[in-house]
């Protein structure tokens, strides 16, 4: 009695005859995110970039390198990595690199240290061609050799060669947080940055001292990359009682590790080694 009157169709509402059609379904075969980068190369659906905005080659294989970060990057903590993607050859080939600027930068934007190195593609190339304007992948930040998320005390920075652009980045982060405890940074061999860079780091704060160990003025300890007790009770006698964050070669880590040992502060020591993989993608 009251079935569907025969020879009769229901009416179909006229939504229900288009399938919904996804905007990355729309964008197939291009993709969207290289549908939106015909508007703006920063504007991504599913992978971050950034734009290299300046880029300074500090030495023959060090370069410095500005990135404005898109929007819907994450942003990171200090002491973190970022993976970078170039397209070499037409294959895309990645690598992490560590921020040196401070995480609370009022513009946002990173600045990278850069070691070109000939095992690494993705460092080469962006040596030899990175330019303002070069759009890359960013990767979201990994990494737990950071900071606490509120510091208290003194705190120990050591480096060596390019490890330095881990812990600058904390400094620098310290020094926009008006830490108020003790933080020296004993650094290792040459300098990839500027010395002004460093002595402007120095003055950020009463408690803020940079020391550059050179070669030259202990040729035996610096040269095996050694690091005694002697050595940082001159440059920070309050160091047990202290957070120390190292990031160097693996014999500068390892003369580290027995020495907070035997002072029995091992737990008060970090280390980051700087040519650890990091998943992003390969190189």
């Amino acid at each position: 009695m009251f079935g569907r009157p025969s020879g009769r169709e229901v009416p179909v509402p006229w939504r229900a005859r288009f399938e919904p059609i996804s905007l990355r379904r729309l964008a197939t075969p291009t993709g969207v995110d290289q549908f939106f980068e015909l508007a703006h190369p920063l504007i991504t659906v599913r992978d971050a970039r950034a734009e290299v905005t300046a880029v300074t080659r500090r030495s023959s294989t060090i370069l410095s390198a500005e990135l404005r970060p898109g929007r819907d990057w994450g942003g990171f903590r200090a002491g973190q990595r970022v993976g970078l993607t170039v397209d070499i050859g037409g294959v895309p080939r990645s690598r992490c690199f560590s921020p040196v600027s401070s995480q609370h930068r009022a513009d946002g934007r990173i600045e990278l240290l850069i070691q070109a190195n000939r095992e690494f593609p993705v460092s080469q190339y962006l040596y030899r061609y990175a330019v303002p304007g070069t759009v890359v992948g960013l990767a979201a930040a990994a990494g737990r050799f950071t900071l606490p998320a509120a510091p208290t005390g003194d705190i120990l920075l050591v480096s060596e060669g390019i490890g330095l652009a881990p812990v600058l980045s904390m400094m620098r982060t310290l020094a926009d947080e008006c830490h108020r405890g003790r933080v020296v940074l004993l650094h290792y061999g040459s300098v990839p940055v500027h010395a002004d860079e460093l002595a402007q780091l120095a003055a950020a704060g009463p408690g803020f001292r940079v020391r550059v160990a050179d070669p030259r003025e202990r040729p035996g300890m610096l040269g095996d990359r050694y690091l005694d007790a002697a050595h940082l009770d001159a440059v920070a006698p309050w160091f047990r009682e202290a957070r120390t964050f190292l990031c160097g070669s693996p014999e500068l880590a390892r003369s580290a590790r027995v020495l907070y040992q035997l002072l029995g502060i091992g737990d008060r020591l970090r280390i980051e080694d700087p040519g650890e993989p990091v998943a992003v993608g390969s190189e």
